[in-house]
C-alpha cells in the first residue's frame, strides 16, 4: 500500500510550490524532470501484473481470439477485432494490455498538460480518485472508450462537432455507454443562479435514491417491460443504497459548493473556464449514480478530467489561512479515500508489476496469478472477497 501513498504524496508535494530544495521549489524540479516523472508513473500504474480484476477474462479471450470466434463474442465487436489484429503483432497478452494502458495514459497526460494550471496537483487528485481504478483495477474496454472520449474534449473546447462525435463514436465501438456523452457537447455553459443550482443539487442528492429510481422504473416498465428486467437487478446490488450521506457523498457536496463559490474566478481566469465549470457541475450530479448503480461510475468518469482541472484551479487560488485549512482538509480526504479504496479490495495489494517480474524472470502460470491477490485478501481480512 505504501507505494500508492508515496506517489500520491509526491505529486502533492511537487505541485504545492511550498517545499524548497537548494533554494528552488520542488515544482521547479518537477517541471525540469516532468517527462521522466510521468514515464515512471505510467510504468507503475500501467504495468500491473497480478493486480486488477478483469484481466483474468480478457487474457483467456486474447489467446482464443480469431476471426471464426468473433461471432461468439457478446460485447462490442471492435474490441475483439483489436485483440485479433494485435495477436499478429503482440503474442503476449500482458504486453498488449500494457500497450493499451500506456496509450490511454498518454492521452490523459496530454490533456492535463495542455489545460491544467498545475499538472502535478491534477495528478494528485486524478490518481486516487480515478486513475487507480482505471489503470490498476482496469475496466479495459471502458478505459479504451474513455481514451477516445478524452480525445474529443479538444473539439468541445474548440467547437468542432464533427470531430467531437467521430471520437465519441469510435469510443462507443469499444463501450457503448460513452454515447451518453454526446448531448453534453451542447451544454457548455450553466446559467442557473448559484442559489437555485444549490437547491436543485441538494434535492437531487436527497431524492434520487434507489427506492425512488425503482419506482420510476416500475412506471416506465408498464410501457417498456424489458426496462425492469434489464436494470432492476443491477440497482439493488449497489453497496451504499441506504447511505444518503456517505463520506463520498458528503465530499461531493463539499466539492460542489467549493466550485460554485468560485464560479466567477473559474469562468474568468481558467482557460475555457465556462466549459470546465459546467462539466464539473455535471460530473458532481452524475456521482449520485455511482451510489445507486454499481456501474454508475461509467457516466461520471466521462466528465472527471474537467472536474479535476477545475478543482486543481480552486485548490491553488486559496490564499488566506481559512481557505488553506480547507484545502488541507480536502488533501486529507484524498488520502483517506485512497486508503479505503485500496484496503477494501483485493485488486491493489500486494502490488506487482509485469515489467519487473519479466526482467527478473519471475513470471507465473495463470492459476497462480489469478488467485494470488485474492488469497492475500483472505489472509488480510479473514474472509473471501465478495464480487
Amino acid at each position: 500500500m505504501v507505494y500508492y501513498f508515496i506517489i500520491i504524496f509526491f505529486f502533492l508535494a511537487t505541485g504545492s510550490k511550498r517545499l524548497v530544495l537548494n533554494h528552488r521549489t520542488l515544482l521547479y524540479y518537477g517541471q525540469k524532470y516532468e517527462k521522466i516523472i510521468f514515464l515512471l508513473t505510467a510504468i507503475f500504474l500501467c504495468g500491473g501484473y497480478m493486480t486488477g480484476s478483469d484481466w483474468r477474462g480478457y487474457e483467456i479471450s486474447y489467446y482464443q481470439a480469431n476471426w471464426s470466434n468473433i461471432k461468439y463474442y457478446m460485447n462490442e465487436k471492435m474490441f475483439y477485432v483489436l485483440m485479433i489484429i494485435s495477436r499478429y503483432i503482440i503474442p503476449n497478452f500482458f504486453i498488449f494490455l500494457i500497450a493499451c494502458k500506456l496509450s490511454v495514459f498518454y492521452i490523459f497526460y496530454r490533456f492535463f498538460k495542455e489545460y491544467s494550471p498545475n499538472v502535478f496537483i491534477s495528478y494528485f487528485l486524478y490518481i486516487p480518485l480515478f486513475g487507480l481504478f482505471l489503470f490498476i483495477d482496469n475496466p479495459l474496454r471502458y478505459m479504451i472508450a474513455l481514451g477516445f472520449v478524452t480525445l474529443s474534449y479538444e473539439y468541445i473546447l474548440n467547437q468542432n462537432f464533427l470531430k467531437f462525435i467521430l471520437y465519441v463514436i469510435l469510443g462507443a465501438l469499444f463501450h457503448y455507454t460513452v454515447l451518453v456523452f454526446i448531448p453534453f457537447y451542447f451544454l457548455k455553459k450553466i446559467n442557473i443562479h448559484r442559489a437555485l443550482l444549490s437547491i436543485i443539487f441538494i434535492a437531487w442528492m436527497l431524492i434520487f435514491t434507489t427506492d425512488n429510481l425503482l419506482y420510476i422504473l416500475g412506471i416506465i416498465s408498464n410501457y417498456i417491460p424489458i426496462i425492469t428486467l434489464k436494470y432492476s437487478g443491477y440497482i439493488i446490488k449497489a453497496e451504499e443504497v441506504d447511505k444518503v450521506f456517505s463520506l463520498g457523498s458528503l465530499m461531493n457536496i463539499v466539492f460542489f459548493f467549493w466550485i460554485i463559490a468560485n464560479k466567477k474566478q473559474i469562468e474568468t481566469n481558467l482557460n475555457y473556464g465556462k466549459v470546465f465549470y459546467s462539466m464539473s457541475i455535471i460530473y458532481l450530479f452524475f456521482t449520485k449514480l455511482s451510489v445507486i448503480l454499481p456501474a454508475g461510475f461509467r457516466f461520471s468518469y466521462l466528465f472527471a478530467p474537467f472536474f479535476v482541472i477545475t478543482v486543481t484551479y480552486v485548490f491553488q487560488i486559496n490564499k488566506n489561512k481559512l481557505k488553506q485549512i480547507f484545502s488541507l482538509g480536502v488533501a486529507l480526504y484524498i488520502f483517506l479515500f485512497t486508503y479505503k479504496r485500496i484496503d477494501n479490495s483485493y485488486v491493489y495489494i500486494p502490488y506487482s508489476n509485469y515489467i519487473i517480474n519479466a526482467a527478473t524472470d519471475n513470471l507465473y502460470d495463470y492459476n497462480y496469478r489469478s488467485s494470488y491477490n485474492l488469497n492475500d485478501f483472505h489472509k488480510r481480512k479473514g474472509k473471501r472477497y465478495k464480487y
